[in-house]
């Protein structure tokens, strides 16, 4: 097992969903094992004052990389640690032993994304606006494959 291969598995586990897209995972390598820890400076003191999201959100990440390494003919076996490594959580240690069978969700974990950029008030509003398209008369149509409220004036007319 090389560190080349080890962290190709954690470049592809890093596109595993996080609730409230806080991504608590970091990763680090120790010889032929990977080790899963948590920077808990992720959590959100207000929506998770647990860290049972945050829990989950690093099981997700320990999924995405155990898929990913089906696909390399690798089982993973999944310790959980405590203690802290540099001021992060210790959460699971991650081992690896040959195995000849590919998980049948690896062909969709190229597909799964999770959004790391800047939410735009605009888009708040539009949900919000969408929401509530039946009780403010509007439709919707396509521009620029964005989607673009506008308020009907009169039957078959648009304006906006």
């Amino acid at each position: 097992m090389t560190p080349e291969i080890l962290l190709g598995l954690i470049e592809e586990a890093k596109a595993s969903p996080s609730v409230h897209n806080v991504q608590p995972a970091r990763w680090r390598i120790e010889g032929e094992q990977v080790i899963l820890l948590e920077d808990q400076s992720r959590r959100l003191t207000i929506g998770d004052p647990t860290g049972h999201d945050a829990a989950i959100s690093l099981g997700a990440a320990a999924e995405g990389l155990a898929i990913a390494a089906s696909a390399r003919g690798l089982a993973t076996q999944i310790e959980r640690l405590d203690g802290e490594y540099m001021g992060l959580r210790r959460v699971a240690r991650l081992t690896f032993s040959p195995e000849n069978q590919t998980d049948p969700l690896y062909s969709v974990l190229q597909t799964r994304t999770s959004w790391r950029g800047d939410v735009e008030l605009i888009q708040i509003k539009r949900a919000r606006l969408y929401a509530g398209i039946r009780n403010l008369n509007l439709k919707w149509r396509h521009r620029k494959k964005a989607l673009k409220p506008v308020r009907l004036k009169q039957r078959g007319q648009v304006i906006g």
